[in-house]
């Protein structure tokens, strides 16, 4: 990294005056929620927040009048036994159910939004600093309203006023990518924050964790190529974000086992991802007859989703939530050995199944989750949003939001051949191609454990645009932020 380790290179500039305030511009991303009048949940935000009033319920005799007359139990996983089976699941964060319940506490769930908005101007104009010098006042003010404009054209302010944990996500990949490049210039308050959202990050969802430890070892192994100190702290940093999140987890499932006697089970999403694509299906009907899994016991009939075999509570599409309780735990435990099981018999079948659902992943910009249906008002907390009916139009924005997005992306593909040719400094070459890598392990990951579901790539492709636009940006403006080490 240029000269020596790259540890004399100059820390970035400090925010001065008015730009100690430009993260406030993040309220411009509340704009779909302003529309609307409301912010937007999903149907596992209940879970979230039961998970969370469970445990003040527990710990203070406090329950939320939202949940009054319900009972404190939380469902889907988010800490206690699933509809009285006896079977609790890891994948509802309390940690994030946490954050979300600062809304029950404070009398509106507009409380965590602003907070996530916040929370995103900050990550915004770190992004800008580390292409743009402070110092050069006018210039990184400019740069910091094109990227705020920029980005309430995305999928980015549906997701700040969203009270699902994607949003975290998004935000831990450009942080983890300024970490990784630029922690030798970064200033102290500055790291502390990053690494406060990787931890916060991990802690609510696992894709971040699955993120950072790839990106983290990989980056280890290069620091160790290289002998460069100054990438091997950051990387360390990221494996420990990574690895508090499994701490947290960890913690989790001791919470559980002491309060119900009961240990957390992780849904077998891949299994539930090759039963959908048909690779399991047919293991079922051509090997079960000698394989001893026990999935084999429950052969799935006609074509199924992912989403139906985990929690369809019948038979026989059903395959987790409606086995015996003991046999469904068995079938998560089971799950790596089946879907390697599945793989043997038909790599090419399994292979091709797995890059079509990320290929159908990182093409999907639709916004369904989004609907005027799917607000605050509307939620209920012990019945589920209705399914939309097929063909029911999209809103004007959620049909305009996703066509901006694609003509930003593929602009943005088209500027990283420029990128890469262009006589930038080498931490902005960094940013972007990290901020790619990213999002792909992104795509792959999701698309492989869950499914191509449009908020799984909606929710991290802002990132491109942004930081293409601001290698853009730091080209026109010429030196001043970055390290010029080639």
């Amino acid at each position: 990294m240029g000269s020596g380790d790259g540890l004399t290179a100059p820390a970035i500039s400090p925010l001065r005056g008015y730009q100690c305030w430009l993260f406030l511009l993040g309220a411009v991303l509340l704009w779909p929620g302003l529309i609307h009048g409301d912010v937007f949940v999903f149907n596992d935000t209940i879970s979230y927040l039961r998970g969370a009033d469970t445990l003040f319920f527990k710990a203070f005799g406090h329950q939320d009048p939202f949940f009054a007359g319900h009972g404190a139990a939380a469902p889907a996983g988010s800490g206690a036994a699933e509809n009285g089976q006896g079977m609790v699941l890891y994948g509802r964060s309390l940690y994030f159910g946490l954050f979300l319940y600062t809304g029950f506490l404070a009398g509106s769930l507009w409380v965590p939004v602003v907070a996530q908005a916040l929370a995103t101007g900050a990550v915004l104009v770190a992004m800008v600093r580390h292409f743009v010098d402070p110092a050069q006042e006018r210039a990184f003010l400019r740069a910091c309203c094109a990227v705020f404009a920029l980005a309430a054209l995305t999928p980015l302010p549906y997701f700040v006023c969203y009270l699902m944990p994607d949003l975290t996500v998004g935000l831990a990949l450009p942080a983890t990518a300024l970490l990784l490049t630029g922690w030798h210039r970064e200033r102290r308050a500055w790291r502390l924050g990053l690494l406060a959202l990787a931890l916060f990050a991990a802690l609510s969802h696992s894709t971040a964790v699955a993120v950072f430890l790839l990106f983290g070892v990989a980056a280890l192994l290069v620091a160790g190529w290289k002998r460069s100190r100054a990438l091997a702290i950051p990387a360390a940093l990221v494996l420990l974000a990574a690895l508090g999140g499994l701490a947290g987890e960890a913690a989790f499932g001791l919470a559980s086992r002491l309060t119900t006697g009961i240990d957390p089970v992780r849904p077998p999403f891949l299994v539930a991802r090759l039963i959908e694509d048909g690779p399991a299906r047919r293991f079922q009907r051509e090997h079960c007859a000698t394989a001893r899994f026990v999935l084999c016991r429950y052969p799935i009939e006609g074509e199924v989703t992912a989403e139906g075999f985990l929690w369809i509570t019948t038979r026989p599409r059903g395959g987790f939530k409606a086995l015996p309780v003991a046999d469904a735990v068995q079938v998560s435990h089971e799950q790596v050995p089946f879907a390697l099981a599945v793989a043997r018999a038909y790599p090419l079948d399994t292979a091709a199944a797995l890059t079509r659902d990320v290929a159908r992943l990182a093409t999907n910009l639709t916004m369904e989750d989004f609907r005027p249906v799917f607000l605050a008002h509307a939620m209920r907390p012990d019945m589920l949003f209705k399914a939309v009916p097929p063909g029911t139009p999209l809103p004007f924005a959620l049909r305009v939001v996703p066509v901006l997005t694609a003509l930003l992306v593929i602009a943005s593909l088209l500027a990283l051949v420029w990128v890469g040719r262009a006589r930038l400094p080498a931490p902005h070459k960094r940013i972007v191609f990290i901020v790619l890598a990213e999002i792909a392990a992104n795509d792959v990951i999701c698309a492989c454990l869950s499914g191509p579901f449009a908020r799984y790539n909606t929710r991290v492709i802002w990132t491109l645009p942004v930081v293409v636009l601001l290698a853009l940006l730091a080209y026109r403006i010429g030196p001043g932020a970055a390290d010029a080490d080639t």
